[in-house]
């Protein structure tokens, strides 16, 4: 592989394919023009170094019960696009993305094991400070209670698009709240819905004023769309909050009760048809 010279090669997608760490380093090198590159389930990497000054978008990706990697490092100057998907490492290292605009974080499990590599992940937003689209789930709460906070000055200014897999619980609303108030420019919003059987334990140690007394800061949002939306307690409550602050609502309903009553003053989509932004 070392002695590949693929020159009109622009992308790659390999999926359970028994590559090494050193087969990625030639592939990469063999590629001198490679711009798209994912690597899904490619279960034999295990110090994996992604060094390229062409790659724009990179896509990583394991399965459930894949054996956690030692380290992924990310060296791409030009990098416009990650995305991990329930990806295990002991440590995740982003050198340098002053170009990367697109950040991407799923994990199909919610537990406290997978919360921590979720958090390993996130933190490399502080080397990505230019993110403008932003598609994570909403384990942020855990952050205001952490040993390891982000800084107190650590803002995601160009932020403008935010995705959050959410369950609607008052925790799931004081982490969205943290994570609005470091995107003070968030102009589009999608909340999707996260099953309650998968969520992360609540936890007992978030203060309780914080509990009551949720605070949104979203001074530039205009549009919100809730999806499976069904009228709980919670929901109504922040359409009532978002309603206030002048934010177009779009609700995804999967099913509709004829008993049920919705907020006037909202739009409703059945069945769920989602025209995402770009």
């Amino acid at each position: 592989m070392s002695t590949m010279n693929l020159c009109s090669m622009r992308s790659i997608y390999f999926e359970r394919v028994d590559l090494t760490d050193q087969m990625v380093r030639d592939l990469i090198s063999g590629c001198p023009n490679l711009e798209q590159l994912e690597l899904r389930s490619c279960v034999r990497l295990k110090n994996l170094v992604i060094s390229s000054s062409r790659i724009k978008k990179l896509a990583l990706g394991y399965d459930y019960g894949s054996e956690s990697k030692e380290s992924i490092e990310i060296e791409c100057p030009n990098l416009c696009s990650l995305s991990f998907s329930n990806c295990s490492s002991a440590q995740f290292v982003l050198n340098e993305a002053p170009a990367l605009v697109e950040f991407r974080v799923v994990f199909t499990r919610f537990t406290v094991k997978y919360f921590d590599l979720w958090s390993k992940i996130v933190r490399l937003l502080e080397q990505a400070p230019h993110v403008e689209k932003l598609i994570v789930q909403n384990w942020w709460y855990k952050f205001l209670i952490s040993k390891d906070p982000f800084p107190k000055d650590f803002t995601l200014n160009n932020l403008n698009y935010l995705e959050l897999r959410t369950g609607y619980t008052r925790y799931g609303l004081v982490g969205m709240a943290a994570l609005l108030a470091l995107c003070p420019n968030v102009q589009t919003m999608v909340l999707d819905y996260t099953d309650k059987t998968h969520k992360v334990k609540e936890d007992e140690n978030l203060l309780q004023e914080l509990l009551n007394e949720v605070m949104f800061n979203m001074p530039k949002l205009k549009k919100v769309t809730i999806i499976a939306y069904t009228g709980t307690q919670v929901q109504v409550n922040l359409v009532t909050i978002l309603k206030r602050q002048g934010v177009k609502i779009e609700l995804v309903s999967v099913k509709f009760d004829d008993n049920s009553s919705y907020p006037p003053g909202v739009a409703f989509t059945n069945p769920p048809q989602i025209e995402f932004l770009p």
